[in-house]
C-alpha cells in the first residue's frame, strides 16, 4: 500500500521533498533497479495539466529507500494555485509497479507571481 502525504508547494519557488520509503519491518526498502515517476493533476480524471516531478534516486539514496522529487521555480510558478492530487510510481526492471506515496499538493499562491 502506498504511503500518504500531504505538501504543500509555493508558487514561484523551488520545492523538493525526501520521499524515504521502508518495508513493514521498518527497514529501508531497496529500490535498486526501479526507475520512479510522479505527477501531479488537479483532479483523478483530469488529463491537462499534467505536472511531472522530477525523481532523483542515486545508487546510495536506493540502497536507503530514498528518491527526491522536485519541481524548478519556474515549473511552480505555471501552477494555478490551489489544490491538485499528485502520486510517485516506481518500476521495477522486472516490470513490478508499485505506488510509491499518494496524496494532496497545495499549490499557494504568490503575489510576486503576478508581477513577473
Amino acid at each position: 500500500m502506498a504511503g500518504i502525504a500531504n505538501l504543500t508547494i509555493d508558487q514561484g519557488s523551488n520545492f523538493t521533498y525526501d520521499l524515504e520509503v521502508t518495508n513493514a519491518d521498518g527497514t529501508a526498502f531497496d529500490l535498486t533497479g526501479f526507475t520512479m515517476v510522479g505527477k501531479m493533476a488537479q483532479g483523478y480524471a483530469t488529463t491537462y495539466p499534467r505536472v511531472v516531478f522530477t525523481c532523483t534516486c542515486t545508487a546510495s539514496m536506493a540502497l536507503e529507500g530514498v528518491v527526491t522529487i522536485s519541481l524548478t521555480a519556474d515549473q511552480t510558478k505555471a501552477l494555478k494555485a490551489g489544490r491538485w492530487m499528485f502520486d510517485v510510481v516506481a518500476t521495477h526492471t522486472d516490470s513490478t509497479v508499485t505506488r510509491l506515496l499518494e496524496g494532496i499538493a497545495i499549490v499557494t499562491p504568490s503575489v510576486v507571481k503576478a508581477f513577473t
